[in-house]
């Protein structure tokens, strides 16, 4: 059976303490060591809000958050591709399709006959998402749909705040109201949730001690 790729100790600090320490696990046992940055950015925004709410605050809150939604698609679909070669090893198929997509950029096959890597792929940040956690969870033997729900629900309307103060056409484009600024927490909150929710269900985390499965690269 092949191993799933985050430990049992991100599992475990991740639920008892949130996002912040959960951040310093993965600094731990992942190429991802920025993500202490990113929890401390949206842990010093969150204390400012308290203090002296505003506008800009919550517009650089939510951007902040998207950094980590962001930096967190990525790993999640890092450690799946790693999930997929680790099944190959044991079962001798190697799901190239969900591999290719799990993927930050696209590819073509040049005149000449070589792969030819393009710019970023165009698949929606959302799609990308699901299809990562998905993908995860399936890897993971973990027999749960996490693309439903209040969770879910925040995570789609939170990419439309964020699309939104991105790229505003009018005033109240640029505003972020209590609900939208609720739903922004949500969707981060349901990230971390199923993420660790995948890593405590699973029977095969992998010891922090053992090395991973290698990288599927081009």
């Amino acid at each position: 059976m092949s191993p799933i790729l985050l430990s049992a100790e991100f599992t475990i600090a991740s639920q008892s303490h949130g996002v912040s320490q959960s951040a310093e696990i993965m600094k731990e046992h992942s190429v991802f060591e920025f993500f202490p940055r990113l929890s401390e950015e949206i842990s010093i925004l969150e204390h400012l809000l308290k203090s002296q709410p505003s506008e800009c605050l919550r517009r650089l809150y939510v951007r902040s958050c998207f950094a980590m939604l962001e930096a967190l698609s990525c790993l999640i679909r890092d450690k799946a591709s790693q999930g997929i070669v680790g099944k190959f090893k044991t079962s001798g198929h190697l799901e190239i399709t969900k591999a290719h997509y799990l993927e930050d950029y696209s590819y073509k096959i040049t005149s000449t006959g070589k792969i030819e890597r393009q710019n970023r792929c165009d698949i929606s940040f959302g799609a990308h998402f699901a299809f990562g956690l998905r993908t995860l969870a399936e890897v993971a033997e973990v027999n749960k749909n996490y693309i439903e729900g209040a969770g879910w629900d925040a995570f789609q309307n939170a990419i439309r705040i964020r699309n939104r103060i991105t790229h505003p056409k009018t005033d109240t484009d640029v505003t972020i109201s209590d609900n939208d600024f609720g739903l922004v927490k949500s969707a981060l909150n349901w990230a971390f949730d199923s993420l660790v929710d995948i890593c405590r269900t699973s029977t095969i985390l992998v010891d922090p001690n053992d090395d991973m499965p290698p990288e599927i690269h081009d």
